[in-house]
């Protein structure tokens, strides 16, 4: 009888790239939202909201590549859609349209 410290069970590849494609997303998110370079001095000094989307592109783009993938969308592209539909839904509710207009597609590419 195996004791459970002797059986180890390994993930697949395509499950640790979805949780690294999920992580960076996540981190992107709290970025985008939280500004912590607002509050932190010489934070704006690197941009790390496009490096954070960069990593979670990458990511993304690494998971769909595995070949492995038996969803039609997986559940990153769709939080990424959720995340742009919101961005695009804020600029008809803004007081300076063309201003949200502008933020939300030079932060967001």
């Amino acid at each position: 009888m195996a004791s459970a410290a002797t059986v180890i069970e390994k993930r697949p590849i395509s499950n640790v790239r979805a949780g690294v494609a999920y992580g960076a997303l996540i981190v992107f998110s709290f970025l985008y939202y939280a500004r912590p370079e607002d509050v932190i001095p010489g934070l704006n000094l690197v941009p790390w909201g496009k490096i954070s989307g960069g990593v979670a592109l990458l990511a993304l783009i690494s998971r769909l590549a595995s070949g492995k993938l038996k969803m039609k969308y997986p559940l990153e592209l769709k939080l990424l859609l959720l995340l742009y539909a919101h961005l695009v839904l804020t600029i008809p509710f803004a007081v300076w349209r063309c201003g949200a207009f502008a933020q939300v597609f030079e932060k967001f590419s």
